[in-house]
C-alpha cells in the first residue's frame, strides 16, 4: 500500500507503564527504504501498533520480544 505511513503503537492494547507516545513515531514514511527503529529489551513482551493512515484498511502488526 502507498505511503504515507508511521508507526502508532496502541494505547490500550499494550503493556502497563509503557508510555505508548513515546515508542510511537508519528512522522511519515513517504519512500521506499524508509525505516523506523524502536529498541524493544523486556522478554516476553507483546507491543501491537498499527499505521495510522491505514488503519482502516487492517495495516497492523504486533512485536513479540523474545
Amino acid at each position: 500500500m502507498g505511503g504515507p505511513h508511521n508507526v502508532v503503537f496502541n494505547e490500550y492494547a499494550n503493556p502497563a507503564g509503557v508510555d505508548w507516545e513515546t515508542i510511537s513515531d508519528n512522522s511519515q514514511i513517504y519512500e521506499k527504504g524508509d525505516t523506523f527503529t524502536m529498541r524493544f529489551n523486556e522478554p516476553g513482551v507483546t507491543y501491537e501498533y498499527y499505521s495510522e493512515p491505514h488503519r482502516v484498511a487492517g495495516m497492523e502488526g504486533s512485536i513479540v520480544v523474545m
